[in-house]
C-alpha cells in the first residue's frame, strides 16, 4: 500500500472518468471533496470541486481502459457531475483513439487546462488553503502528461508535480515530476 501526502489545500480534483479512477478519487479524496460532487456521505460543505476530464483517461482497447456510457455512470454514481463528458467519450475513437497522436493531443489539452487553473488561482488571489490541484489519472497516460517515458508509477502510486511554463514562445506548460 502506498501512502500519498494528506491533501489539505485542495481547490480542485481532476479525474479520469473511468470507473476505477472515479472509485479511487472518491476513496482517496472523498473527505475533501464538496458534497455536491460525491454526496452527503463522503463530502463536506465548501470542499474541493471534482471535474471529470475525458482527456485524462487511459488510451487502450483493453476492457479495463474502456469507459462506460453516461447512463451507466449516472446509475453507478448518481451524485457525480458528468456534464463535462460527451456522449462518445468512452469509445476509444477520434480524440480518444488508441494512437500516439491522440494521446499526445489529450496530454497537451490537459496541460493547457492545468495552466489555466494555476493562472486562475494566482489571479483570483485564492487563499493558501485552496491552492493545490489533485489529478487522478493512469500510469501510462501520466508518462504522456509529464512527457517522461522513464516515469514509473507503481500501481496506486502517486507523484507530486508542478505546472511550470515551458522555455520558448509556444505558450505551453510542462508538468514536472518532483523527487518527493
Amino acid at each position: 500500500m502506498y501512502s500519498a501526502p494528506v491533501p489539505v489545500h485542495v481547490r480542485q480534483d481532476k479525474g479520469s472518468p473511468l470507473t476505477r479512477t472515479i472509485e479511487t478519487t472518491i476513496a482517496g479524496f472523498g473527505a475533501i471533496l464538496d458534497k455536491k460532487f460525491v454526496g452527503e456521505i463522503r463530502g463536506g460543505e465548501g470542499g474541493a470541486k471534482l471535474i471529470l476530464d475525458p482527456d485524462l483517461q487511459e488510451h487502450s482497447n483493453l476492457p479495463c481502459d474502456t469507459g462506460s456510457d453516461l447512463g451507466a455512470l449516472r446509475s453507478r454514481f448518481p451524485d457525480l457531475d458528468i456534464s463535462s463528458l460527451g456522449e462518445e467519450w468512452y469509445t476509444n475513437e477520434s480524440a480518444y483513439a488508441v494512437d500516439d497522436a491522440a494521446v499526445a493531443a489529450s496530454a497537451r489539452s490537459v496541460r493547457q487546462r492545468l495552466e489555466r487553473l494555476v493562472n486562475n488561482v494566482v489571479k483570483d488571489g485564492v487563499p493558501e488553503t485552496k491552492k493545490d490541484i489533485v489529478v487522478v489519472t493512469h500510469g501510462v497516460f501520466m508518462k504522456s502528461l509529464a512527457e517522461g517515458d522513464t516515469l514509473d508509477l507503481p500501481k496506486a502510486g502517486w507523484k507530486v508535480c508542478t505546472v511550470t511554463p515551458r522555455d520558448g514562445t509556444d505558450g505551453t506548460v510542462r508538468v514536472l515530476v518532483s523527487n518527493e
